[in-house]
């Protein structure tokens, strides 16, 4: 779920990318259309994106509290969407699993590192798991980012019949990196931090 997973429009992608410079850098920007299913989750549950200090780059602090224990048909999709004339348009990465398989069992590159951010416990999930101050880091985002300069991804969390929880994070790509001298980031630029806790219930 975790960046989810964050999450991740930019971030998730199919191969492993080596570690380079990129031409460019993610910076988040805001929540939108948050709304998590009492039912399931606690209303303590919370996702904001802020900057730590003035010099540093926005991050996100994601705080999810399970008080029933998911459906086991529960999934979990991940959608960027392209911002083109004020309109969010959906591109062509989409990522689409049951979710309990997600956390337990996804191995590949990139998606797994998503996965692994709130430390799920076991299945099915209650519990208590976050994810503080994080941004991107490099590995996570390929070296070229085709696209508009605003952009999003959206994240569900759903069975067939009601949602649990979904939310969606505007950013935008600043490809002034590109320009500056050497490609050095900026004041509060580059890699990424963070961290993720996570406690299952009894």
């Amino acid at each position: 779920m975790r960046g989810l997973l964050t999450v991740i429009g930019a971030f998730l992608i199919s191969s492993v990318q080596a570690r380079r410079s990129q031409n460019y850098e993610v910076v988040l920007e805001s929540v939108e259309g948050y709304a998590a299913n009492p039912t399931y989750l606690s209303p303590e549950s919370f996702l904001r994106i802020r900057r730590t200090d003035k010099s540093s780059l926005p991050s996100m602090t994601h705080y999810i509290k399970i008080i029933k224990d998911l459906p086991s048909e529960t999934e979990v999709e991940v959608t960027i969407y392209e911002k083109r004339d004020n309109q969010l348009v959906p591109s062509w990465l989409k990522y689409r699993s049951n979710f309990c398989d997600y956390v337990t069992k996804e191995k590949r590159p990139i998606f797994n590192e998503l996965a692994k951010m709130y430390q799920f416990r076991k299945c099915p999930l209650t519990g208590e798991y976050k994810v503080e101050n994080w941004r991107p880091d490099d590995h996570l985002l390929p070296p070229v980012l085709p696209g508009p300069e605003r952009m999003m991804f959206g994240v569900r969390i759903f069975t067939d019949t009601f949602s649990i929880l979904k939310y969606g994070v505007q950013f935008q790509v600043d490809r002034s990196k590109a320009v500056r001298a050497g490609g050095a980031p900026g004041p509060g630029r580059g890699q990424g931090k963070g961290k993720g806790t996570g406690t299952a219930a009894p």
